[in-house]
């Protein structure tokens, strides 16, 4: 019903005329939207439609926006869509929030297990075998927590890649013992070494057993021992240590 409609109804008419036309107003704008709120909540699609609604009709881009939401709000209204989409925006912006507090608190867990106690010696391993099997060399470093370091790069006879890395890590245990350490965390490269010692005797390496024993009892003599397993890229001076060896034992 248009006011136009009403100016000829009788007295009660025109007031029942105007409320339709209030409840009318109210289904699509319950309150004054101001246009940034209006163009933030906009689909892309609709704001291209409402660009070019205004430019085809000549009117304010406002306007065109304005009526473009209500066609597609349809019977719920104006106002109910707005509140809709920003209940979705609200909601969007919770779950990536609870994403990133869960990858943060994945961080911060990964960063506890690397990080290194001040009061924990740290070593490193690393041998090589030149061909495999080959002559064999080692590079071991062990850090105390005063910062005081040991090395140790030397040839250690005939042998293939994982008994140069069991007779590494049993140098760095040696040493550590020597040195009465307390509480050691041993990085080393050698994923056949490492998974040999983590895994049940049942599965361990047949060739490997001698050493994986002396190992073993090394580690018992030591409090606290954990072994990581790193990157080439993080073992570095080990590395350099058991080649500086190889290029010793050519050398003379």
């Amino acid at each position: 019903m248009h006011k136009r409609e009403c100016g000829n109804a009788t007295p009660t008419g025109r007031r029942f005329c105007k409320r339709l036309i209030k409840l009318d107003m109210d289904e699509n704008r319950i309150m004054p939207i101001d246009f940034e709120t209006l163009q933030r909540l906009a689909f892309r699609r609709e704001l291209v439609e409402s660009r070019r609604l205004a430019r085809n009709q000549g009117t304010d881009f406002h306007l065109a926006l304005e009526q473009v939401l209500t066609r597609v709000a349809a019977g719920s209204g104006l106002s109910v869509l707005l509140q809709q989409r920003q209940q979705d925006i609200a909601k969007q912006a919770e779950i990536k929030l609870q994403k990133k507090r869960v990858a943060e608190t994945k961080y911060a867990i990964k960063q506890a297990r690397n990080m290194v106690s001040d009061h924990s010696w740290c070593g490193w391993f690393d041998g090589s075998a030149q061909p495999n099997p080959g002559d064999c060399y080692i590079g071991v470093v062990l850090k105390a927590p005063s910062g005081q370091v040991w090395e140790i790069s030397c040839s250690i006879g005939y042998g293939d890649s994982s008994y140069a890395e069991y007779r590494a890590l049993l140098a760095l245990l040696e040493l550590a013992v020597q040195h009465a350490a307390d509480s050691l965390i041993v990085y080393g490269d050698s994923q056949v070494v490492i998974t040999d010692l983590q895994s049940a005797k049942t599965k361990q390496i047949p060739t490997l057993l001698e050493l994986r024993s002396q190992v073993e009892n090394l580690m018992k003599q030591i409090p606290a021992v954990q072994l990581k397993w790193i990157s080439r890229a993080k073992n570095l001076r080990a590395d350099e240590l058991a080649r500086l060896a190889s290029i010793d034992r050519t050398q003379h």
